[in-house]
């Protein structure tokens, strides 16, 4: 299974470089320094093509798989499933323990194979599901911080990159699908060093420290 999902992830990426992003200009702002091992990636996402989109630059960076935490529900279409658990990405709810027990386990595997784990305090919240392809459509998005980015860093001696993705949209998306943008200009902060490592860390510290931390990536 591990072959075949090595075979996917090259054709995703050539698909996704050579067919996707052909015309799309990309502006990529690096640090002088980044890590060469594992990290833990956070951002923003304000567009749904946001996560192919950090996939595509990391892997033209270092060679390297990003596992990003994914909303469940985008695995409810038949489709949508195939190719996200081809690309293992790590499914997540809140709410649910044992799914986010899972997700957690998954994402220590990972840094330990010295890739990337990526994840959103603030995701898309509600999108339309077609039972077959792939979700089509963002109802309703709420302004709700996840801290799931400061229990990453609590378990995994890694550090923290940061990221802020701008997609310049040349009109209003159709679908969940629909690539409405040529140009996208991301900035890549300095990697931070992993200050929270076994400490100990309440709900609430965890909510406000994830917030700071998305207030740092919008000023990038």
């Amino acid at each position: 299974m591990l072959g075949i999902k090595n075979l996917f992830w090259t054709v995703a990426l050539m698909f996704i470089k050579n067919i996707l992003f052909k015309d799309t200009v990309l502006e990529v702002e690096w640090p002088e320094h980044f890590p060469c091992g594992a990290f833990i990636l956070v951002s923003n996402c304000d567009h749904a093509w946001t996560p192919t989109i950090l996939v595509h630059i990391l892997h033209r960076k270092r060679r390297t798989k990003t596992h990003f935490f994914t909303r469940s529900f985008l695995f409810r279409s038949l489709i949508s499933r195939l190719f996200l658990n081809l690309m293992e990405q790590i499914p997540v709810e809140p709410g649910n323990r044992t799914l986010n027990e899972k997700a957690f386990g998954k994402a220590k595997k990972y840094l330990k194979k010295n890739e990337a784990v990526g994840i959103f305090p603030f995701p898309f919240d509600t999108i339309k599901i077609s039972p077959l392809f792939f979700p089509y459509k963002i109802i309703k998005r709420k302004n709700t911080i996840y801290p799931g980015v400061i229990r990453l860093l609590q378990e995994n001696p890694v550090p923290l990159v940061p990221m802020h993705v701008h997609v310049y949209q040349n009109r209003v998306s159709k679908s969940f699908l629909d690539k409405n943008f040529k140009k996208v200009k991301i900035t890549v902060g300095m990697p931070i060093k992993n200050a929270y490592f076994n400490k100990h860390i309440n709900k609430e510290e965890k909510k406000q420290m994830a917030r700071k931390l998305m207030d740092k990536i919008y000023g990038l």
